[in-house]
């Protein structure tokens, strides 16, 4: 437990480094996948799956999808935390997205236990992934991105990024 005052703003300000990098992209759904307690801790494989998971997706809806995760392993658990963005292609040289997401049957793909929903509020799904990393409360957490490629078309302007955050106050 941190009783520093001065480790306890540093780590404050690493969550709002984090929420501030995640502001570079409008997200278009956000979710929880879990491993079953049974499984053993491989990350490689975990990512293995996830990524799977995520091109399986693509196919069956005929969308791309990109999203930035990170896997969190606390004691037996295995979590997945992820925020999406998708889009089915491109139409004079913009990107047209996609807000019809099948969540419960993306849901149903995953052969463990997933809860995937719309993002709502843009600042909330960002603090909550957020939180995940700087909370430390994990005993393994990794970062990673997939489909770089559709994030780097997607990423917001710095001058868009300003007016976001102004207009979230964050």
């Amino acid at each position: 437990m941190m009783s520093n005052p001065l480790e306890k703003y540093e780590k404050y300000k690493q969550y709002l480094a984090y929420v501030k990098f995640l502001n570079h992209w409008l997200w278009d759904c956000f979710g929880t996948l879990t491993f079953p307690a049974s499984e053993s801790f491989d990350l490689e494989f975990t990512k293995k799956v996830f990524k799977r998971w995520l091109r399986d997706i693509s196919i069956r809806e005929g969308i791309q999808v990109a999203c930035f995760f990170i896997i969190t392993h606390k004691g037996i658990t295995t979590h997945i935390h992820f925020l999406l963005i998708s889009h089915c292609g491109e139409r004079d040289g913009e990107i047209n997205r996609t807000w019809f997401i099948h969540e419960k049957k993306w849901e149903k793909y995953w052969r463990y236990h997933a809860d995937i929903d719309y993002v709502r509020s843009q600042l909330k799904a960002r603090k909550y992934l957020a939180k995940h990393i700087w909370k430390h409360r994990h005993d393994f957490v990794e970062m990673d991105f997939y489909n770089t490629k559709l994030l780097a078309k997607e990423k917001l302007d710095d001058c868009s990024v300003q007016l976001l955050e102004d207009f979230l106050n964050v």
